[in-house]
């Protein structure tokens, strides 16, 4: 891919330095230093703290919280190392309190310390110089022809027992520009050699210049066509070491001074924003997904909005063969390492394959960071590696949130509510206290108590406990924590000693008006208001019929039923019953003559026998 002129910016202020590279109006890589600022290329005078066999490895301090890391490959020097060459192990090149010189490779990162060497580089303009090593090489973004020259003349200049490696930066050098750089590295070295014997570990002797000036030595070359700067004493530093190094390069670099702020006017903020984010756009429609786990980083590639025109297969080789572009891109700005899986949507074509795969090679060509790709699988999958020397953007600009822990998602309120009244639940039924009190975080009180049902009396009901609740408001978690339990009086006493704040319970009416709606609605849906039949108009029958001078309203001016009353059956007339004819009045039968004779003779013998028991009563009485 042959990519547009290159543009450096360089923005300072009180609290960082940002610094970004743009090609073709992209920021393709991005820097940030702030105040605890990165150690990778200091040098420092280590002691050996302990050594590890198991792991070929041992811990050394050199002065940082944690001890650094040096691994028995970062001890041997290259030429020891190649094959044929018996392999030292690490307690027979180090011993415990032994002091050494180290240089560090990689931040501290996690719960890890720095990752250190004994295998001393100072990098120059054209020239690194390795002081331990008999090493001559040259970078690989270099075509054959200049390789060749450029090597020819470190030949020429390489000091004894010391080795050299040619930069991209040396493209267009001659002789002399290599030579100059040398002698400045040689100096350097001197001193901190000097340093490093008069000081006792663990000491930092060599700390490796500022952000700004190491991008400019690493990244400004000629094919950077300028070099924005807004701060004064950035622009004039820099200024003075292209003078020294680069004169040619000086008329390139610009004080930005304008008052819209350099990063907003470029639109450097955005694009800074926009690397944050998990997915990002392709201009066809499609989009690619970065997911960043411990172990590695996942690239998944889709279509999206991107329907193409032919067929399917065209479809996918074009969002593939952007996504490849643009998947570099984004390792560059985010300064993406380890291991990184690419998941390509699925290509039945072996060409098509081919293609990705060498547009991916193709962009990393312009990646100054070591990477190793193996070839894309019938599955779409690209594994490789990118050397990871400190934090990424990622990690610089942002951090692990609190709530989620870094998964991106958290509790529903929900799991909470039931979460929280389950362990209230369980505390007040496995005690014999009386009353309760617990402290929650602002959510959890709202879900228990304002969401409109009081849960806090349910739980009060079930377990026949009281039970009040406190907020902490500085708790973003989402626990229930036992203030304290006991009797009635304690627990309300111990609120007003504490000033604790108790959470009112949820409101009644709000409670009962929710429940008097459904019932309301089920009356309605079981007693539905019929309108009345109309009858026939027709004579008056039954009761007004029969009383003169009464007359039935019509129906429509009759008053309306009050809504919801059910109507009452409409009456039915009986039928009138048969009038009897008067009977007439009977005569009483007369008694006959003989019977009249026998209870006359009846009632004389009854005055008889009363006659003659009367004196006896009397006579008896006197006596």
């Amino acid at each position: 891919m042959s990519y547009g002129l290159r543009e450096i910016m360089i923005s300072r202020d009180e609290d960082e330095t940002r610094v970004v590279v743009i090609e073709d109006h992209n920021v393709v890589e991005a820097y940030i230093e702030r105040a605890g600022r990165s150690v990778v290329g200091n040098i420092y005078v280590a002691q050996v703290k302990d050594i590890l066999p198991g792991m070929e490895a041992a811990f050394v301090d050199i002065g940082l919280a944690r001890n650094a890391f040096l691994y028995v490959q970062e001890v041997l020097l290259p030429e020891e190392m190649e094959e044929g060459t018996p392999r030292k192990k690490i307690q027979h090149l180090l011993k415990p309190g032994q002091e050494i010189m180290v240089q560090v490779l990689k931040d501290p990162m996690g719960g890890k310390g720095a990752r250190v060497t004994t295998q001393i580089t100072l990098p120059g303009r054209y020239l690194v110089l390795m002081p331990y090593s008999d090493f001559t090489g040259a970078s690989r973004r270099l075509s054959d022809e200049d390789r060749d020259r450029l090597l020819k003349f470190v030949g020429e200049l390489k000091p004894k027992k010391m080795g050299l490696i040619v930069r991209t930066a040396a493209e267009d050098a001659g002789k002399g520009e290599l030579e100059r750089d040398l002698a400045f590295l040689l100096r350097l070295w001197k001193k901190i050699e000097r340093t490093g014997k008069e000081s006792k570990a663990p000491t930092n002797i060599y700390t490796e210049v500022d952000l700004a000036q190491r991008v400019i030595r690493d990244t400004f070359s000629v094919d950077v066509g300028r070099v924005l700067i807004d701060d004064r004493r950035s622009y004039e530093r820099i200024t003075s070491y292209l003078k020294k190094t680069s004169p040619e390069l000086v008329a390139r670099v610009t004080q930005y001074k304008d008052k819209m702020p350099m990063f907003d006017k470029y639109h450097v903020n955005e694009q800074l924003d926009a690397a944050l984010q998990p997915r990002v756009w392709l201009r066809s429609g499609g989009y690619i997904t970065i997911g960043k786990t411990e172990a590695l980083t996942a690239i998944d590639v889709n279509t999206g909005k991107f329907v193409g025109r032919k067929s399917l297969q065209d479809t996918i080789l074009r969002t593939n063969m952007e996504a490849a572009y643009e998947v570099v891109r984004q390792l560059r700005l985010r300064d993406i390492g380890g291991i990184i899986v690419i998941d390509f949507i699925d290509m039945d074509i072996a060409e098509h394959r081919q293609r990705v795969f060498d547009a991916l090679e193709e962009a990393l060509e312009e990646d100054r960071t070591k990477t190793r790709v193996i070839e894309i699988s019938k599955l779409g999958l690209v594994e490789m590696t990118r050397k990871n020397v400190s934090e990424s953007l990622t990690d610089v600009m942002s951090e692990e949130c609190p709530c989620c822990g870094g998964t991106g998602r958290v509790l529903s309120d929900e799991t909470i509510r039931i979460s929280a009244e389950r362990h209230i639940r369980n505390v007040c039924r496995g005690s014999r206290s009386q009353a309760f009190l617990f402290r929650v975080d602002p959510r959890t009180a709202e879900l228990l108590r304002a969401s409109g049902v009081d849960h806090v009396l349910e739980i009060q009901q079930q377990t026949g406990k009281m039970i009040s609740l406190t907020v902490d408001e500085a708790a973003t978690g989402h626990e229930v924590e036992l203030v304290m339990q006991g009797k009635l009086p304690q627990v309300q006493a111990h609120l007003q000693l504490s000033n604790l704040a108790e959470v009112p319970p949820a409101p009644r009416p709000a409670v009962a008006a929710r429940q008097a709606r459904p019932k309301e609605r089920r009356i309605e849906r079981l007693r539905p208001e019929r309108p009345p039949k109309e009858k026939a108009a027709g004579p008056p029958t039954g009761a007004a019929a029969e009383k003169p001078g009464v007359e039935r309203k019509p129906r429509a001016e009759r008053k309306a039923r009050p809504a919801g009353k059910p109507q009452r059956k409409p009456r039915t007339e009986r039928p009138a019953k048969p009038e009897r004819e008067p009977e007439e009045k009977k005569e009483p039968e007369r008694e006959p003559e003989e019977k009249k004779e026998q209870k006359a003779r009846a009632r004389s013998r009854r005055r008889r026998t009363a006659s003659r028991k009367t004196p006896e009563k009397g006579e008896a009485s006197r006596s």
